[in-house]
């Protein structure tokens, strides 16, 4: 390429390396955008993969939450087909031993007992009962008052005695919290087979001291709200003999 600079002078100025310059650096620069663009649709690819893995998994938990909703519901059904047999059960009975042939008399023969109890429902209530019984993981709670107010398990000791020398100790109390409610956890894990529903019984047989049996019941209150995937039924008996 040439250039005039003026009248009789005449300059020869090559520009091929600078051209040659330009165009490098324009293929680098579309290279870099290149590598770019396939990092963010590798990026974006993987996303997609991620939220598709997430939307299965969310499907898998909601089948799951349906599943147990109508577990539920059937056992409900069960538990008011049973109450609602008992109430007729119930009934018959009191009927048939306020009639006046009954309290005449004075012994009752097999045939008289036959007639208020009918055996196929009666056969049918144990097989509902003995299944409820079976979906149910029980775990009974008592304190043993000979040891210093211990608190039991399904019969079997903890170690930890609420008893008034720690009523207003924090530390101790505390202690006892945890020690409770890992002892529980403990027992829930080991049991065999599994469990679908859990049944915390806890009895006060009239000579429990206020403030440890509201503790136990803290201890399953909160155990309730941790394991919120678990159907979890608490029940506070009086056995005041």
């Amino acid at each position: 390429m040439r250039m005039n600079k003026g009248i009789g002078s005449d300059k020869i100025v090559d520009l091929t390396p600078l051209l040659d310059v330009v165009l490098i650096l324009l293929f680098a620069l579309l290279l870099n955008i290149s590598v770019e663009q396939e990092t963010v649709e590798a990026e974006a690819d993987e996303l997609m993969e991620k939220i598709d893995k997430q939307e299965m998994e969310l499907e898998s938990l909601e089948g799951q939450v349906a599943d147990r909703d109508l577990e539920i519901a059937e056992l409900e059904d069960n538990i008011n087909t049973l109450n609602d047999q008992n109430i007729e059960l119930s009934d018959a009975v009191t009927t048939w031993f306020t009639s006046e042939d009954i309290r005449e008399s004075e012994r009752l023969t097999n045939e008289e007992v036959l007639k208020i109890l009918d055996s196929d429902k009666m056969n049918q209530s144990l097989y509902q009962l003995d299944f409820i019984a079976n979906q149910f993981f029980f775990i009974e709670i008592d304190f043993d008052e000979r040891l210093y107010q211990e608190v039991r398990i399904n019969g079997q000791s903890t170690g930890v005695q609420l008893n008034l020398d720690i009523r207003h100790d924090q530390t101790k109390l505390d202690k006892a919290y945890t020690e409770l409610f890992d002892a529980l956890e403990k027992v829930m894990s080991e049991k065999d087979g599994g469990y679908r529903f859990v049944l915390f019984t806890l009895t006060d047989n009239g000579y429990v001291y206020r403030f440890g049996y509201d503790l136990v019941w803290s201890v399953i209150k909160d155990i309730e709200g941790k394991y919120t995937d678990d159907v979890i039924y608490k029940l506070q008996y009086l056995n005041y003999e």
